[in-house]
């Protein structure tokens, strides 16, 4: 596939709403004497519905069509809330994740994004059945990932999720940085 000058990193996404950061903040609070883990801004705290990453430009409003197309034919759904998950990465990194049980709904949903924006993606990804989650950490180096404090709130739970927005992914001097390029109701 040609591609332009600029690729963009993309993906879909239903942002955590403002009156559940403070979840995420239990568990940082939680952690707050360890070292090495990155926070996610509150702004960026989202559950990722499908993750294109790179793409040509030139076809974003493409994407944005299909996207909607999906997302106007996909049901409501609501995942459970299941755990905090500590996810280790490789060479010495990781994630803690505010994990949800599998949902079908959303697996639907996610399975049909990947189906009509696959010929967009450059490097198309290897995720076959994604898990719902919310990541609230990261880390690199060295972790005794035993010291973190995975106690929550059991009666958490996010409303339905009954519309998702395409987020564009930024590297800035400041760390990653999300920015909403469109939103797509459900019908």
């Amino acid at each position: 596939m040609k591609t332009s000058e600029k690729n963009l990193r993309l993906f879909v996404a239903w942002p955590l709403p403002e009156e559940l950061w403070s979840y995420a903040e239990q568990v940082q609070r939680n952690n707050a004497a360890i070292n090495h883990l990155r926070w996610t801004p509150h702004q960026n705290l989202h559950i990722t519905i499908f993750f294109l990453g790179e793409v040509d430009e030139t076809n974003l409003e493409k994407i944005k069509d299909k996207t909607r197309n999906d997302i106007f034919k996909a049901r409501p759904f609501r995942p459970m809330f299941e755990k905090i998950s500590i996810q280790k990465g490789r060479r010495h990194s990781g994630m803690i994740w505010m994990k949800f049980l599998k949902d079908e709904k959303f697996s639907s949903l996610s399975n049909e994004l990947k189906k009509s924006l696959e010929e967009f993606m450059l490097h198309p990804a290897s995720i076959h059945d994604q898990i719902p989650h919310i990541t609230i950490a990261r880390w690199k180096g060295d972790l005794n990932t035993e010291e973190i404090n995975t106690a929550f709130d059991p009666d958490f739970q996010i409303p339905e999720i009954n519309f998702c927005e395409l987020w564009l992914s930024e590297s800035t001097p400041g760390g990653v940085r999300y920015r909403r390029l469109d939103r797509f109701e459900m019908l």
